[in-house]
């Protein structure tokens, strides 16, 4: 009895093993896709005279039977277009992006000097038609808008021929995962490093940046653990403690790298610490307004604290009704080789106010 109840055991560890460590079983359906499908014309099958990315270029990709890898991009007039920079100028010497004209004005522009213009998708599909397998990049200039996302699925739930989307960014690949599980995914990367092993700009620029984050997080500690005190002190003086709870956050990289953009701000390290005060934040709750006020005042008394910004929501409700005490500060905190200030926004907010704030982000 022992025996087969240890072997049962065993079986049932080998079987989860194997499970786990198992490709995942949706994955056969884009090895299937490629394996049928070996050679793709990289944004058609252009050369000097076929511009890229053209229906020349497209026609004769289909005509020598390969699939084709294509870039889509949203214009102002929420339109498809084919199209691979992020700026006109390189194909048609203009000094825009394709999502700041409309469909009409980007056809009037000439592909690379040619008779070719910037095809819309609709046109790529209408010629395509089924006859080979389409790769269809998701371009677009903010990391939140999901727009394009979905406006491609969209005009391609009623294409018939094989295709599946890839992008750079993985909040498009996100999008369709959630939405459109049934399209093949593809996750789009760049080589990390340069051929003599030194980082890229883009290794650097990530290595930075979790090197900024954990001073944030640092910092958060810091605040949280002075109203941490501040609670226990309260504590024992009184008959109530008039904090509720802390909460700590820190902004994802992709709602800073949409902040960054949405004021024009330079997207560098500097610029996230002189420009961006909600990185690090600090969330009081209390149970009454008087102890808000009493609460934000201990802690500015603390000598170490540095008051940068304040804003009484409380006193001025915004015109949606939202209410909240922020403060913005600097605080102190203490590598082993030196002293680095950080900003910290801290709200206070009631046990209503932040049921309220909460129903109202949802």
């Amino acid at each position: 009895m022992i025996l087969s109840l240890i072997l049962g055991i065993l079986l049932l560890i080998v079987c989860t093993y194997i499970f786990l460590i198992s490709p995942s079983w949706s994955a056969g359906r884009a090895f299937e896709f490629f394996k049928g499908n070996r050679y793709f014309a990289h944004r058609g099958l252009h050369d000097e005279n076929i511009p890229e990315n053209s229906l020349a270029a497209f026609r004769r990709a289909c005509d020598e039977g390969y699939g084709i890898e294509l870039d889509v991009h949203l214009t102002s007039d929420e339109k498809l277009v084919v199209f691979h920079d992020d700026t006109l100028m390189r194909m048609c010497g203009v000094d825009e992006a394709p999502e700041e004209k409309t469909l009409a004005e980007l056809q009037a522009l000439s592909l690379a000097g040619t008779s070719e213009h910037i095809p819309s998708l609709s046109e790529v599909l209408s010629l395509v038609d089924g006859r080979v397998p389409l790769i269809i990049e998701i371009k677009g200039r903010s990391t939140k808008d999901m727009r394009v996302c979905a406006a491609t699925a969209e005009l391609m739930e009623g294409y018939g021929g094989t295709w599946c989307m890839e992008a750079f960014n993985p909040f498009y690949v996100r999008w369709f995962r959630k939405n459109k599980r049934n399209i093949i995914r593809g996750q789009l990367s760049c080589k990390m490093k340069g051929k003599d092993g030194t980082g890229s700009k883009i290794q650097d620029f990530a290595l930075s940046y979790r090197e900024l984050m954990a001073y944030y997080r640092c910092a958060m500690m810091e605040v949280s653990t002075k109203f941490q005190v501040l609670s226990e002190e309260l504590s024992l003086q009184y008959d109530r403690n008039p904090i509720e709870s802390i909460k700590t956050r820190l902004k994802s990289p992709e709602s800073t790298l949409e902040k960054l953009q949405r004021k024009k701000f330079p997207i560098s390290m500097a610029s996230i610490e002189e420009n961006i005060n909600d990185i690090a934040g600090v969330r009081v709750i209390c149970a009454f307004p008087s102890d808000i006020y009493m609460l934000a005042e201990a802690f500015l008394r603390q000598d170490d604290i540095v008051l940068l910004e304040r804003k009484d929501y409380i006193k001025n409700p915004k015109p949606n009704g939202y209410r909240s005490l922020h403060l913005v500060v600097k605080t102190p905190i203490f590598l082993h080789n030196t002293k680095r200030m950080m900003k910290v926004e801290v709200q206070f907010r009631t046990i209503s106010m932040d049921w309220w704030a909460s129903l109202e982000h949802k």
